[in-house]
């Protein structure tokens, strides 16, 4: 018994280990909340009332985010993969010394994507399920008690929309998703545009006899 709680001890603090490695290079919280599309995924929540205020609007999220989940790790896959060992050795560098590389700074971005969808997915799961409805029906705090019924209401109300606004911040993290890959390629364009110019420079400078 003790051993099996130390292992489950060890697993949590394995799992907040990366975790918090993932959000500082992410850039922590501060650049959560200055992010333009979180701003942009709030903006659209607000105005997107009539859904999620709504019953059945968990049926979008569940339908849309397995097939965006699937496209950030196809994302990740080719990112791991783009070009040669070279390029990735370039990558991987840290400059200046102590700084996180690039390859960690996008690695981090699309772990991020990864578990903000997640995350909106089980929300809709929740939310499918009635859990404050459950709550509602199993107390009957709605016959009870006026004013309780007014707060869990309220929690219910304020569920739907924060679950609905993680789901539109994982729809629009699409879009930085797609910038990496552009970035990724970009940068390997200019690795092969150099290596090209180094090669016809060394040819020029030692022609063939």
């Amino acid at each position: 018994m003790k051993y099996f709680s130390l292992k489950i001890k060890e697993q949590y603090k394995g799992v907040e280990k990366v975790f918090c490695d993932y959000f500082n290079i992410y850039g922590g919280f501060l650049s959560l909340i200055s992010s333009p599309y979180l701003h942009l995924a709030l903006f659209l929540s607000i105005i997107s009332f009539g859904l999620w205020s709504t019953d059945g609007w968990w049926d979008l999220p569940l339908s849309i985010l397995p097939s965006l989940i699937s496209f950030t790790l196809a994302g990740y896959a080719m990112l791991t993969a783009l070009g040669n060992d070279q390029f990735r050795a370039k990558m991987a560098r840290t400059i200046p010394p102590h700084q996180e590389s690039v390859f960690m700074q996008v690695s981090a971005s699309f772990a991020h994507f990864i578990i903000v969808q997640t995350i909106g997915l089980l929300l809709a799961l929740i939310s499918k399920a009635h859990f404050f409805r459950s709550i509602y029906l199993h107390t009957g705090i709605l016959e009870q008690n006026f004013l309780k019924s007014e707060v869990f209401i309220s929690i219910h109300g304020f569920f739907s929309w924060f679950s609905y606004f993680v789901f539109l911040y994982s729809c629009v993290l699409i879009i930085p998703c797609a910038f990496s890959i552009f970035r990724a390629t970009r940068w390997f364009n200019y690795f092969m545009q150099q290596d090209i110019s180094s090669s016809l420079k060394q040819n020029n400078d030692n022609p063939q006899p």
